[in-house]
């Protein structure tokens, strides 16, 4: 046995050894091609640019590998990256051949080629613009409801902001429509959105509208004959008998048709109504007074005839008691013993009151008293 290793175990290591160079040659003649994908990216694009779309999103890396290598390769993932920091306006060419692999390739892979071998594209920068916003209508309106004037848009156009390019072509803002059906009184409105297709490059300012369609109710033309009241007639009546000249007005309004006709001598029906000037009644037995004509709400009044009533009115008799003395009853004896005092005060002889011995009183004194016999004092 120790003769054996002595003379056959260097033979044996270096029978290895040729096997392993034999085994290294045959493998290394294994080469093929094979294709490898990769992502490629723009790095630290500036803020005010923006590139299209034709930029490719990967591209195809053509590598010479043996079966092992590809092994190794085939699944994983690689980049190729650029940095476009000094970017500017316009047509930018970049060579892939240039760019580096990332993660790097195992040592013996050979790149061939990239396909493509360049990628072109286009920085737009980004512009802002007011435009008009355009509303759709679908629908129509209640039976009761007329147009009466375009839409109010509030606000009326909005900014938008975007690359350029795409921004050339649109001339106004879409929104989601409208549906008049859904308008049941003058200044119901909607809000709308803006109806086009959004993305983080495209951005639209405010987000938001308020659409007013102008509409009105649908009205018709009515006659009433309206009776007229006298405002606190039951008060004017205890001291005055009061006569219209017209008790009936025809007014003319104009209705909504949304709106029911109430009862004309309802609260919330047509009323004709007169107040009298209580002063005037006073002087005058008659008075031209102005008609106040009230609708109810909604309703207008086109018209109404006579705009003018004439009012006349007479005093009414005091009814009195017959067993209680009458004033023209009462006043002579009044006067009887009141007179006399009366005339006794303008006297100036002696202390100022009547003397038996003055002729001339006694005179004026019969005479005072000449009522008691049937004449009529002076």
């Amino acid at each position: 046995m120790t003769k054996f290793l002595r003379t056959q175990l260097p033979m044996f290591i270096l029978s290895l050894l040729l096997s392993f160079i034999i085994w290294l040659n045959v493998s290394g003649q294994d080469m093929s091609s094979h294709d490898l994908t990769a992502s490629f990216e723009l790095l630290n694009i500036p803020a005010n640019l923006a590139i299209d779309s034709d930029v490719p999103e990967t591209v195809v890396i053509r590598v010479e590998a043996n079966t092992a290598q590809f092994r190794y390769l085939e699944g994983r993932k690689f980049y190729l990256r650029h940095d476009a920091s000094l970017l500017e306006a316009g047509l930018t060419v970049v060579s892939l051949d240039s760019l580096k692999i990332e993660p790097a390739l195992p040592r013996g892979v050979r790149i061939n080629r990239i396909i493509p071998g360049e990628v072109s594209f286009t920085a737009h920068p980004f512009v802002s613009k007011d435009l008009p916003i355009t509303v759709s209508v679908v629908g129509e309106l209640k039976d009761y409801l007329k147009t009466s004037g375009p839409l109010t848009i509030s606000p009326e156009s909005a900014k938008i902001t975007g690359p350029s390019n795409r921004l050339e072509t649109i001339q106004s803002i879409p929104t989601t429509p409208i549906h008049l059906d859904e308008i049941v009184k003058p200044g119901d409105f909607f809000t709308v959105t803006p109806n086009m297709v959004l993305d983080a490059v495209i951005t639209i300012e405010p987000k938001e509208f308020k659409v007013t369609p102008s509409v009105e109710v649908k009205r018709k033309n009515l006659n009433f004959q309206v009776p007229i009241k006298l405002i606190d007639a039951t008060l004017l009546n205890r001291q005055y008998k009061i006569t219209l000249g017209n008790e009936i007005v025809n007014v003319t309004v104009s209705w909504p048709l949304n709106l029911a006709e109430p009862p004309l001598d309802s609260d919330g029906g047509l009323q004709a109504s007169v107040s009298l000037d209580l002063i005037a009644l006073k002087t005058k037995k008659s008075q031209r007074v102005s008609l106040d004509v009230t609708a109810p709400k909604g309703v207008e009044i086109i018209s109404f005839f006579p705009a003018k009533v004439d009012v006349t009115h007479q005093v009414l008799e005091v009814e009195t008691d017959q067993s209680a003395p009458s004033e023209s009853q009462t006043s002579p004896s009044s006067s009887q013993t009141s007179e006399p005092q009366n005339h006794s005060q303008p006297l100036e002889d002696g202390d100022g009151g009547s003397s038996p011995n003055n002729p001339d009183n006694a005179s004026e004194s019969s005479q005072e008293r000449s009522p008691a016999d049937g004449q009529e004092p002076k």
